[in-house]
C-alpha cells in the first residue's frame, strides 16, 4: 500500500540523518495511520510512538511532530482531549499548512459539529491551496452539514470547475438539491 511504502521511506530518511524530526514526526503520523487501518499488530503502535517522541525531542516547535502526537492520541491511545490539544499546537506552530488545517478541522467537526471551528479552519485550508479539489469537496459537504446550502452549493461548483472528469463532486452536490432543497429535478 501507499502507506506501507511511505513508512519504509522515512523509515529510510531517519537511517540516513538521525536529526530529520520531519522525517520522524512523518514515519509517526504513517504509523498511526497504518495501526488503525489494521496493517500491522501494537508494534505500529510502539514504531509511531517511538518516532513521534523522537521528533519530539529533536524540534519540539515541529507542528507536524504535535500533529502525530494528536492523531496519536485520538487513534491509538484514545485520549480526545489531549488529542485535540495536540492538533491545536500544530496549526498554531504551522498555521500556513493546509493538510494540517484540514485535518483539524475534519476532527472538530467529528467531535464538535457546527459549533466548532471546523469550517473556518476549511475555508483557511482552500485558501492557502485553493487548487485542491478533495480540500474544496470537503468544505462543500461541511457547508451542506451545516445547513449552510447556498455556500455549499458554490464550493462544489468550485471543486467540479477543478476536475469535471470527477462524478463526486456531481454526486454531493445533487445530494446538496435534496436535502438543502427538496428540488428532485435539479438533483
Amino acid at each position: 500500500s501507499r502507506l506501507q511504502r511511505a513508512a519504509e521511506n522515512y523509515r529510510e530518511a531517519v537511517r540516513f540523518d538521525s536529526t530529520f524530526a520531519l522525517a520522524y514526526a512523518k514515519l509517526g503520523s504513517t504509523a498511526v495511520y497504518l495501526y488503525n487501518q489494521g496493517h500491522y499488530d501494537s508494534s505500529a503502535a510502539a514504531e509511531a510512538k517511538t518516532a513521534i517522541d523522537r521528533a519530539l525531542r529533536l524540534d519540539p516547535d515541529l507542528g507536524e511532530a504535535h500533529y502525530a502526537l494528536g492523531i496519536y492520541r485520538l487513534l491509538v491511545d484514545p485520549d480526545t482531549t489531549e488529542g485535540m490539544r495536540e492538533l491545536e499546537i500544530a496549526v498554531r506552530r504551522s498555521p500556513n499548512n493546509a493538510d494540517l488545517l484540514m485535518d483539524l478541522a475534519n476532527t472538530e467537526w467529528n467531535l464538535r459539529g457546527p459549533k466548532s471551528q471546523a469550517i473556518t479552519r476549511a475555508e483557511r485550508a482552500i485558501q492557502l491551496d485553493p487548487r485542491n479539489q478533495r480540500r474544496m469537496v470537503v468544505l462543500a459537504f461541511l457547508y451542506q452539514e451545516a445547513q449552510r446550502f447556498e455556500e455549499a452549493e458554490r464550493t462544489y461548483d468550485r471543486a467540479i470547475a477543478l476536475r469535471p472528469e470527477n462524478p463526486g463532486p456531481y454526486t454531493q452536490k445533487a445530494v446538496n438539491y435534496l436535502i438543502g432543497y427538496g428540488d428532485i429535478a435539479r438533483a
